[in-house]
């Protein structure tokens, strides 16, 4: 992902204190990325969520078996039909 892809919120740098932002650290290897700091998530659950369907698709996800443990036709299916 681009830097100017991001939500206006992420581009700025961060720093302590920042609710979010990108960081680069001066480690050798990593001198070519960016790093996102995403913001905290929200203390208080808002009403409108989609609880039925966070369900559902919990139900279908935790029935998929261990990508670890997931043959190479299991594989190669969740590979083109994510």
């Amino acid at each position: 992902m681009k830097i100017d892809e991001l939500c206006p919120l992420l581009r700025n740098p961060y720093h302590a204190g920042a609710p979010g932002g990108i960081e680069k650290i001066a480690e050798q290897g990593y001198e070519n990325i960016w790093f996102v700091v995403p913001p905290a998530p929200p203390r208080v659950v808002p009403d409108n969520l989609p609880v039925a369907q966070m369900a559902a698709a919990n139900t279908v996800l935790g029935r998929l078996p261990d990508f670890r443990r997931m043959d190479e036709t299991d594989r190669l299916i969740n590979y083109f039909f994510p």
